[in-house]
């Protein structure tokens, strides 16, 4: 994970407030509503920023143009080319891992924030942001100057790229719902894709031994997936045998979903883990049908307050572009950026709160789409607009009956003394 946790914190913040998001509570009033409104509109432009591919007219980033409309054009078993999805950071590379991963997360936040989203004219931005994925490190440039090779690599192996793309999948089917060719279109891709991930031959992690990846997004293990995506399925076709596999003993215990490792409990893009288990427990609080995660919320603080200070603190301390008036105006500068990627949450300080504004030194300046679709999620559930609390329904949309419909019992008869 070496280059990538500087983000972490986002994810603390946003999975403490999807956990106190599932119970009863009064939210208290927010002391800067539209602070976090505006913070999530910026947040959620840098993912406009990041495009690959022949873009929109509408994308709303003057600066950015087509480009990497060659990727994959000579790899021959990929059918159609790579052109699409999403850059990473700032170096111009696809990591598929961490992008699937992003994706889910906003998906996630679109399917039980899908009110707040609306209210702030933004629900149909993120479904845009969503479908653009299905259909080195100290090189910071735009896209567009890309002028040498776009090597493609294909893996034979990889349980957790696969279970991670998978979770994409359905979940993007959940947001796709009113679209029911699409949305049967990607619920058919995440089946097939997990299909791949459960292979037992293919039980190798994707990043394993590759000089390329393995220092920058290494994967420590892929039962979390096994469990993520399986729960995503579950919720996507109402299918039992993904419920049966998400809490089959042997998953959990193999993902140390029991160990107490405090590591474990930090929600990234390599430890699905936290999700996972609080994911499924949205069975148990809303629906009731005896659940065994469901315990994991009894072990913290329920207060949201510290989360919500922490992320006031990160669009006050300009950690987010384009939010905060007091940022350094570069007016004395004999080379200022060209350009401003608007709403890229930066990798921030260090945990002795040190700031390092060094280009090279992409721990403390760069951003990453996992680290933004983090902030995206912990922002809109702090906006004002929409009202509080999550969307009960629409996750449970495909889930059957867990108990029997049975006929109403007859009226008793009439009482004789």
């Amino acid at each position: 994970m070496y280059g990538r946790n500087h983000w972490t914190l986002c994810w603390y913040i946003a999975i403490a407030l999807l956990v106190n998001a599932s119970l009863p509570l009064t939210i208290a009033k927010e002391t800067l509503p539209d602070t976090y409104t505006l913070a999530l509109h910026k947040a959620l432009l840098f993912f406009n920023a990041q495009k690959s591919g022949k873009l929109p007219n509408n994308n709303g980033i003057p600066w950015r143009g087509d480009s990497g409309l060659d990727d994959g054009n000579t790899t021959a078993d990929v059918e159609g080319g790579l052109v699409g999805g999403y850059y990473d950071a700032g170096d111009n590379t696809k990591f598929h891992f961490p992008m699937s991963y992003a994706m889910t997360m906003l998906s996630w936040s679109l399917i039980e924030y899908n009110h707040k989203y609306k209210a702030i004219g933004e629900y149909d931005h993120l479904r845009e942001l969503i479908k653009w994925v299905p259909d080195d490190h100290y090189c910071w440039q735009r896209p567009e100057d890309m002028d040498y090779p776009r090597p493609v690599q294909t893996i034979a192996a990889g349980p957790d790229l696969a279970g991670e793309m998978a979770a994409a999948l359905a979940a993007a089917s959940i947001v796709f719902r009113d679209n029911t060719a699409y949305s049967k279109k990607l619920i058919k891709g995440a089946q097939t894709v997990f299909s791949f991930a459960r292979d037992f031959s293919r039980r190798t992690r994707y990043s394993r031994g590759n000089p390329y990846i393995e220092p920058i997004y290494n994967s420590t293990g892929y039962f979390d997936e096994y469990m993520w995506g399986a729960a995503w399925l579950y919720y996507a076709t109402g299918n039992v045998s993904y419920i049966s596999l998400a809490t089959y003993p042997g998953v959990p215990r193999n993902s140390k979903a029991f160990s107490g490792n405090l590591d474990l409990s930090v929600l990234n893009w390599d430890n699905k883990l936290p999700a996972a288990m609080l994911l499924l427990t949205r069975l148990r609080i809303f629906l009731n049908p005896g659940y065994p995660y469901e315990d994991m919320l009894r072990t913290g603080n329920d207060s949201t307050e510290p989360w919500k200070a922490t992320a006031t603190t990160i669009c006050g301390k300009c950690c987010l572009l384009g939010i905060s008036l007091r940022g350094w105006k570069w007016r004395d500068s004999h080379n200022p950026d060209p350009n401003n990627i608007t709403g890229a949450m930066v990798g921030g300080p260090d945990r002795f709160d040190q700031f390092r504004d060094v280009r090279t030194n992409y721990n403390y300046t760069e951003p990453t789409l996992a680290g933004n679709a983090g902030l995206v999620a912990a922002l809109v559930s702090l906006t004002s607009s929409g009202g509080h609390g999550i969307d009960e329904n629409i996750i449970f949309s495909e889930i059957p009956p867990f108990f029997p419909q049975s006929s109403p019992a007859p009226a008793p008869a009439p009482w004789k003394p």
